[in-house]
């Protein structure tokens, strides 16, 4: 079965990287394994990830039929190195990888590299062995394959140096500015505003230019753990007394604060009180700016419950 070669190119060391992890992480097969008298589950022996993942490397066309056992070896190694596999311990960080029986597990965090946008690696299911000694021997196996003294190059190359190297090349060509990010806020909120309201535009509901994407994200992200959005400036916060008061009418009846009067009419008087307070303000809690919105809102429903 054909595999996707990696042209030489930018990223070619993260796109190698990606896509042998990312299939030995799918496939490697894992069971129980008892060490010194005592069991370990989902794991596998240095020499069984040697069998699976020489076999792979034997079949994908960035490699060929070539591969030595020992360069396998030297590539687990690296993996060791990077994190993609730890030992049976939870230890990594070292080459220290024989071909034997020591234990390996996989990491819970993933071992794909990020790669930019314009250099997409397409998935191919069909390099994955379906158990070790698979022989993937498949009538349409590619006849393009690297020359031999070039395997062992790909494989030294494929260390956390080079795809380090192609990840500050990614992360130089993705640089996002903050006018990008607030545009994407601004664009998800008025395609849900658009989809909410059923509408094939918005043009005739409220004027785009009044979505201030800035006010949306601090909205989003300074919330208190009771999801109340925190101000910066503390004094243009509610007076404690309306909050208390709001909160005991959102209460009412079901509150089990009996220091509260009980006298009948007492929830009517707190609303006229937090009304009162409401009233008295410079602005109303709908503001100016998005009057003629709420109010474009109201009358398409009502439009729409009168039709009905």
């Amino acid at each position: 079965m054909e595999s996707r070669l990696v042209t030489p190119g930018p990223f070619r060391a993260t796109k190698l990287w990606n896509e042998i992890t990312k299939y030995f992480r799918a496939g490697m097969p894992r069971r129980k394994h008892r060490q010194r008298f005592k069991k370990y589950g989902d794991c596998f022996t240095a020499a069984e990830a040697t069998d699976w993942l020489h076999e792979l490397l034997k079949n994908n066309n960035n490699f060929g039929l070539e591969v030595t056992r020992e360069q396998t070896v030297q590539l687990l190694r690296k993996f060791l190195k990077n994190h993609v596999i730890e030992d049976i311990k939870g230890r990594w960080g070292s080459e220290n990888l024989e071909d034997n029986n020591n234990l390996y597990r996989f990491p819970s965090t993933s071992p794909v590299r990020s790669l930019s946008s314009q250099c997409p690696l397409r998935e191919n299911n069909n390099i994955i062995p379906k158990h070790p000694g698979s022989a993937l021997k498949g009538s349409h196996f590619s006849k393009i394959s690297p020359k031999k003294h070039e395997q062992l190059e790909i494989i030294e190359n494929l260390n956390s140096d080079a795809v380090q190297e192609d990840t500050d090349k990614m992360a130089h060509s993705r640089r996002i500015s903050q006018a990008d990010i607030e545009e994407i806020w601004r664009s998800v909120v008025l395609i849900n505003l658009q989809t909410i309201l059923g509408v094939p535009s918005l043009e005739e509901v409220l004027d785009t230019a009044q979505i201030f994407p800035q006010y949306i994200i601090y909205n989003m992200t300074n919330t208190s753990k009771h999801g109340v959005v925190v101000l910066q400036d503390k004094s243009k916060d509610l007076p404690h007394w309306v909050l208390s008061a709001m909160k005991c009418l959102a209460n009412w009846p079901r509150s089990n604060d009996m220091s509260q009067p009980t006298y009948v009419g007492f929830e009517r008087d707190v609303f006229k009180t937090v009304a009162d307070y409401f009233l008295s303000l410079p602005e109303p809690l709908l503001t100016f700016e998005y009057y003629e919105l709420f109010v474009n809102i109201l009358g398409m429903y009502l439009s729409v419950a009168w039709e009905t």
